[in-house]
């Protein structure tokens, strides 16, 4: 891009106005520091998705530089080709983790921001904080709750750290959205589960079929 317009990303992005405090930047690797200064001046936000630039080997979202400098950074987790999990508990674990190695320092994205970039700093970048994102006077009753008698996250000393660094999607057992019940004791409430997967089943099936891909496993596999 800089040989095309003499500028670097960031720059020809603010250049043409696209950065803005309602702009969301969604995987953000290879920035420079230039670049993060810039995203930074204009308040624009960023969606990391560690799972995905993992999976896909697309580069590090350089999330500590980008925090350090004031921007709001929230996670996601991308496609399900590129994310299978679709667990925002994998995307707090590892946005925690892999910044650790590459930095040398066990203190950058501590838990506590982790669960904030999972939550409120999601609902920053939506303009929605006022409405969701936290538990407040004011605001829907979005709400989730964790069973804590799983072995892996018994003994719990530290919730906060369980959360994000031992806890599963599959450990939610009640989820309520802006007061509404939509998951109770691991039931979903709202639609039929099993017809959803079995949908899903035929329609991997067909797509496979219309495409010609076939199993790239080096292993045999059935199903």
């Amino acid at each position: 891009m800089r040989d095309v317009y003499q500028m670097a990303p960031g720059d020809f992005a603010e250049s043409v106005g696209i950065l803005r405090d309602n702009t969301l930047l969604v995987h953000s690797v290879w920035l420079t520091d230039d670049d993060i200064r810039v995203i930074a001046r204009n308040k624009a936000n960023i969606a990391h998705c560690p799972a995905s630039n993992s999976k896909l080997a697309s580069g590090f979202c350089r999330v500590p530089e980008l925090l350090e400098a004031g921007v709001n950074v929230c996670l996601g987790t991308d496609a399900a080709t590129c994310d299978n999990a679709h667990d925002m508990f994998d995307a707090m674990r590892l946005a925690a983790l892999i910044h650790k190695p590459r930095l040398l320092n066990p203190l950058v994205v501590p838990a506590e921001t982790a669960i904030e970039m999972a939550t409120i700093n999601g609902a920053k970048a939506l303009k929605k904080d006022h409405l969701i994102g936290s538990l407040e006077v004011g605001k829907k009753a979005d709400i989730i709750t964790i069973d804590t008698n799983h072995p892996r996250l018994v003994p719990n000393v530290n919730p906060v750290s369980a959360v994000v660094y031992s806890a599963k999607g599959s450990d939610v057992d009640n989820v309520i959205i802006d007061g509404k019940w939509i998951v109770e004791n691991r039931q979903i409430l709202t639609i039929d589960q099993r017809a959803v997967m079995e949908k899903a089943k035929q329609a991997i099936v067909q797509l496979h079929k219309r495409t010609g891909v076939e199993n790239r496993s080096r292993w045999a596999t059935a199903g």
